[in-house]
């Protein structure tokens, strides 16, 4: 007798429509994201004739948070123009929608903290997919929804360190195991950690942490393979290089190639007269955040005492005539 035929066909693809249906079933804890962006759209976007009452104007916190998005309006950007810690990227977003709405103090007060908030709930959906892609959908949307009702920080940067992170450690895994090529990871952290440094100073510096943090870890884990060490090695010489290019460009970008202002630590002193007029101005590295000062009869002095204890010192005649 003859054997019959064996029959062998690949099951038949999809339709687009099962297609859709099944990645929107694998992806649907994204509606998280858009609950959280509902629940804290700003009051001046739904009632533009809302009165807005300011708890306790004149705090600290109200000079800038009313100034940054004054200076963006009139072209001067922190980094290029301001020493301050923040950087243009968060200037731009903190000062967006308040400048398209028309500057005003309701609109400063009611949006400034509207697109760095809806970061943290993007950024956080993005780490839960890095980090528990093998759970289902509906933990991820209730873990999320957990994280950003009981913490949910509203600047994005801890939001966006943790989402490097988890970045991180998924391409050196991938880069352990043949999946990413060395260069393409080494040149992706350069870009990324140039974005958080252009952010703020600390987002970058614990950019740079999340990098090396995650690479000991699968370093250790590969300690006794030869081929990944090689292959992590290459991906850090790349991430060397490319953040020496990006140095000098964003020092381009914010002065001029050589002068490292953008990368300084440092106090800018300006000092007023009784009519408001610009006496004096003076910069004085190694301190940053100040928060008290003491005079000095004796020595005619300035002590600032700054973030970690750090301090500065000024004379009078360097804050301005008696």
């Amino acid at each position: 007798m003859e054997r019959p035929h064996v029959l062998t066909s690949q099951p038949a693809a999809l339709p687009a429509s099962q297609r859709a249906i099944s990645r929107l079933q694998s992806h649907w804890d994204f509606l998280a994201v858009l609950l959280l962006m509902a629940a804290s759209l700003p009051v001046t976007w739904l009632s533009p004739r809302a009165l807005i009452i300011v708890a306790r104007p004149g705090t600290f916190d109200d000079h800038w948070v009313l100034d940054t998005p004054f200076k963006a309006s009139r072209g001067i950007w922190f980094g290029r123009d301001v020493a301050f810690p923040y950087g243009p990227i968060f200037q731009w977003m903190m000062s967006a929608p308040s400048r398209a709405m028309g500057l005003s103090m309701a609109a400063i007060y009611t949006t400034y903290r509207t697109p760095l908030l809806w970061c943290t709930f993007l950024f956080g959906y993005l780490t839960l997919r890095l980090l528990l892609a093998e759970q289902p959908p509906w933990k991820r949307f209730l873990l999320l929804i957990l994280l950003c009702g009981f913490w949910a920080p509203w600047d994005g940067r801890t939001a966006f360190n943790i989402l490097l992170f988890a970045l991180f450690l998924r391409g050196w895994y991938a880069v352990r195991q043949q999946q990413l090529s060395p260069l393409l990871m080494g040149s992706g952290a350069a870009l990324l950690c140039a974005a958080a440094f252009l952010y703020s100073a600390d987002t970058g510096v614990f950019g740079i942490a999340a990098l090396l943090v995650s690479l000991a870890g699968v370093a250790w884990e590969s300690r006794r393979e030869t081929q990944p060490f090689r292959r992590c090695a290459v991906a850090l010489l790349a991430f060397t290089a490319l953040s020496v290019v990006l140095i000098f460009a964003i020092n381009a970008a914010m002065a001029s190639f050589l002068d490292f202002r953008f990368w300084r630590t440092s106090l800018a002193l300006v000092s007023y007269d009784s009519s408001g007029n610009v006496i004096a101005t003076v910069e004085k590295p190694g301190a940053r955040y100040a928060f008290d000062a003491v005079s000095s009869d004796y020595t005619q002095t300035v002590l600032f005492v700054g973030q970690a204890e750090k301090y500065v010192t000024a004379t009078w005649a360097e804050l301005g005539p008696k």
